[in-house]
């Protein structure tokens, strides 16, 4: 019984992290590690998919800063298109080579493990990740840039970090027509 139990328990974990699988699951085979100082300062969302994300929530920015301890911190701002007004939260991140634990204390449907797809610190860096509170956006990725208009070099170094993964940029929804908002 206690064998079948832990089995099952086993192959039910298996599935589920199967089931969270991005584009070719580079990303869990290399598992490089990511130096996430540098990730630090003001991000903007310019592409996300699946397209439904961005049903009500738009034209996110973060800010990344580091603590003394070793943990992140993340501002997030959006536009909230219910409201027609930008709003703010925060979470705490937590790293290990590239996945990351988001901690969202105001907003625990955003808490996940993300992993980061891509980046090169400069100009871009692509998230994704599979938020458990979030059936309708079961497998969800996102392309920030350092600018809310991407240079087209920035744009095709994302893209080509994104086909390394599997991913298609064509599948993906500009996650803020209207730059005003950002």
């Amino acid at each position: 019984m206690f064998v079948l139990l832990v089995c099952t328990v086993a192959l039910t974990t298996v599935a589920a992290q199967d089931d969270c699988v991005i584009g070719n699951g580079k990303y869990l085979q290399d598992k490089k590690e990511v130096n996430v100082s540098r990730l630090s300062g003001e991000w903007f969302t310019v592409y996300a998919n699946p397209k439904n994300v961005t049903e009500f929530l738009t034209c996110w920015t973060s800010d990344v800063s580091m603590n003394a301890n070793g943990t992140f911190n993340l501002y997030y701002s959006y536009y909230n298109e219910t409201t027609n007004r930008r709003q703010v939260t925060s979470a705490i991140m937590e790293h290990q080579m590239n996945a990351f634990h988001h901690y969202h204390p105001n907003d625990p449907q955003f808490n996940a493990e993300y992993y980061i797809l891509g980046t090169d610190y400069d100009q871009f860096v692509i998230y994704g990740g599979c938020p458990p509170d979030w059936p309708a956006l079961r497998k969800v990725t996102w392309v920030e840039f350092r600018t809310k208009e991407p240079s087209p070099s920035a744009k095709e170094a994302a893209e080509n970090a994104l086909q390394e993964q599997g991913l298609d940029l064509s599948e993906y929804t500009d996650f803020c027509p209207d730059k005003s908002k950002y």
